[in-house]
């Protein structure tokens, strides 16, 4: 009866950390695209937009336009600190340009800095690339605590279990 509970119990252990680790949500990579923002006879510039945003890709916008508009048109960041266990911690924005020799960094700033701020935003120029970065965190709960440990006295138990079934 003992044998039959702790092979129960190891199952559901091992079982359990399988299927909690397969509850993972975190988002996968949105598609690039090409989005047209413009009309016929705009004078347009074209930016990228990459990273943990809804719609990255290549923006044609009309000239004029500045950082805040482009992130709106690409639907903002990812929602990733949505998921179960995990905080958002800091979403950065970097814009950077093409100078005469090397990409610069032009801009760079958290999001909540950023909505906080009165500050004019830069206007995009054509070839500029803007990167989203989200950094989270994840939260402590039941399965990355009490399951590792859990399991380590449970696969124990069994190599004890064996141990003795060997010396008999």
């Amino acid at each position: 009866m003992l044998r039959i509970f702790l092979t129960l119990l190891i199952c559901t252990v091992v079982g359990g950390t399988a299927l909690g680790q397969g509850l993972n949500t975190s988002s996968a990579p949105g598609r690039a695209a090409f989005f047209k923002y413009t009309v016929p006879g705009d004078v347009a510039v074209t930016v990228n937009i990459w990273g943990t945003i809804r719609h990255p890709g290549r923006y044609e916008l009309k000239r004029g336009s500045d950082l805040a508009d482009a992130v709106s048109l690409a639907g903002g960041p990812e929602e990733r600190g949505i998921a179960i266990g995990v905080t958002q911690r800091a979403i950065t924005i970097t814009l950077s340009r093409q100078s005469l020799s090397r990409r610069e960094i032009v801009f760079q700033s958290e999001l909540s800095s950023i909505i906080e701020s009165d500050d004019v935003l830069p206007t995009l120029v054509d070839g500029d690339v803007i990167y989203i970065n989200t950094i989270t965190e994840q939260q402590p709960n039941f399965q990355n605590l009490f399951l590792p440990a859990l399991n380590l006295v449970a696969t124990s138990l069994l190599i004890v279990l064996r141990i003795v079934d060997l010396g008999k």
